[in-house]
């Protein structure tokens, strides 16, 4: 049996950094930011305050309700593009959302909604591979399924950076993973860090 540090990319698992570094790289894929925007917007937060969050909830919607019926509802937008139902404003000036989410609304300065993920891939789990870890999966097809060789999913990644022992896990999925039938979606897993993550 391999050890973790024998599987995957080595070039990842040698780096030394911290965990807040690495996520911060690994979501230039996910929020869209070029290289250029990331750098500049570490520039600027180098000059507010410093960060007090101490925890993360990844809201990742495998189907489910539209962008357009609930965060993204683009009420400027011709008929045919827009969300059917009217929008209300939030918390944070110049975010609406749909009607039916307004206790979302209320607390929207406690949140950050983002709306720049996309892909073009045309099949659930290859789609969600890519969406979640960043990374073009090497094949595009409806059976697309979990491997010991994918990238991990972020929570794994906080995983594995975790120095201490903490006393609940460093990263849940609930209410369970989620599968595209009988395929295990990949990108949810903890790929080449290993099963421990």
């Amino acid at each position: 049996m391999k050890s973790s540090s024998s599987i995957g990319c080595q070039d990842f698992l040698q780096m030394r950094m911290n965990r807040r570094r690495l996520l911060q790289i690994g979501g230039l894929g996910l929020g869209g930011l070029t290289l250029a925007q990331f750098l500049r917007a570490e520039a600027l937060a180098k000059h507010s305050s410093k960060a007090t969050a101490r925890s993360v909830i990844l809201l990742f919607q495998f189907g489910g309700p539209s962008h357009i019926d609930t965060f993204d509802p683009k009420p400027q937008a011709p008929r045919e593009i827009r969300g059917e139902f009217a929008t209300i404003p939030t918390r944070v000036p110049g975010i609406q959302v749909t009607e039916h989410l307004p206790l979302l609304a209320r607390c929207a300065d406690k949140f950050a909604l983002i709306r720049s993920v996309q892909h073009n891939r045309s099949n659930h789990n290859s789609g969600a591979y890519y969406s979640l870890t960043g990374r073009q999966p090497l094949v595009d097809n409806v059976t697309s399924n979990a491997s010991a060789v994918d990238f991990p999913h972020p929570g794994s990644i906080v995983s594995y950076l975790e120095k201490k022992k903490p006393a609940v896990p460093a990263f849940v999925a609930l209410p369970s993973m989620i599968a595209d039938g009988p395929f295990r979606t990949p990108g949810e897993y903890a790929g080449f860090l290993g099963q421990m993550h």
